[in-house]
């Protein structure tokens, strides 16, 4: 007799994480809109790394000295860090998670001399849980490495508001285990791990220093069962065959939302 990994995944439940979840986007969405002094001239033309407005034809005819020029200067190296949100639309993974949290970091190189591309070497962390019994957690961790490029429309060195589409390749390894609830004991037992590549596409807003993007990641790991698991169930068969667990390509398809900050590195233009 065979049995796949399909044959093991828990029911739907609701996730006890949405609150939080909520909670992380509507902080950050906040954060994006703030006011800032720097946008108070609707007239000016501003320094994207600092949020200080460049001169003016008006204000180099004033100061022409080499020691009052400010230069029109963009990162070559940005830092970018962001907290997401997520909602699982894998038919796999949204039978058991239909929420989870992640952080994201990257490196973001400017390549181009309109500033408009970059490409950045990325780093992601997606946490998921769900309630599966009264004194039980179900937890999948979800990390990957790999690449992402981003196309501004307009020029990152000029204006306040930009936005861009962005496509990202990742490398992703998935965890999937069982722990005791808050306030109870007992052991973790791991159920299923995998992993595969991702390909994400999306699309971006800027304003001044933040970011808010959204984007679809296409994900099937090659899964398979705790070795753990599968003593478990043949020990305690008493069948002459025992049951053997084949691996399983699964559907994790995940729309994610994500708002960060670029932090400025070093400047060569």
């Amino acid at each position: 007799m065979q049995l796949t990994v399909k044959h093991i995944i828990y029911p739907k439940r609701i996730v006890a994480n949405f609150r939080f979840t909520a909670y992380i986007l509507l902080l950050q969405l906040v954060s994006l809109f703030v006011f800032s002094p720097a946008s108070a001239q609707d007239d000016k033309v501003y320094d994207y790394s600092t949020g200080e407005p460049l001169p003016t034809q008006q204000d180099t005819i004033k100061t022409n000295s080499p020691e009052n020029e400010v230069e029109r200067s963009y990162p070559l190296m940005v830092f970018e860090a962001g907290l997401g949100a997520g909602i699982s639309v894998g038919s796999e993974l949204r039978e058991v998670f239909d929420f989870g949290n992640g952080v994201e970091i990257a490196l973001s190189f400017n390549v181009l001399s309109n500033n408009k591309l970059s490409v950045a070497p990325i780093f992601q962390l997606n946490f998921l849980n769900n309630y599966y019994s009264a004194t039980t957690q179900d937890n999948l961790i979800w990390w990957g490495f790999g690449a992402k490029s981003n196309y501004y429309l307009l020029d990152r060195n000029k204006g306040v508001w930009n936005f861009y589409p962005s496509a990202a390749i990742k490398y992703n390894r998935i965890n999937n285990y069982l722990s005791p609830r808050p306030g109870y004991s007992g052991n973790v037992i791991d159920v299923l791990k995998g992993g595969g590549l991702s390909y994400t596409v999306g699309f971006g807003v800027v304003r001044h220093l933040n970011y808010l993007q959204i984007d679809y990641q296409i994900f099937n790991p090659m899964t398979k069962v705790d070795k753990g698991i599968i003593e478990d169930y043949n020990s305690n068969t008493g069948l002459y065959q025992p049951y053997q667990f084949n691996k399983t390509r699964m559907n994790f398809n995940y729309i994610g939302l994500t708002l960060g900050m670029h932090m400025p590195i070093k400047r060569n233009r």
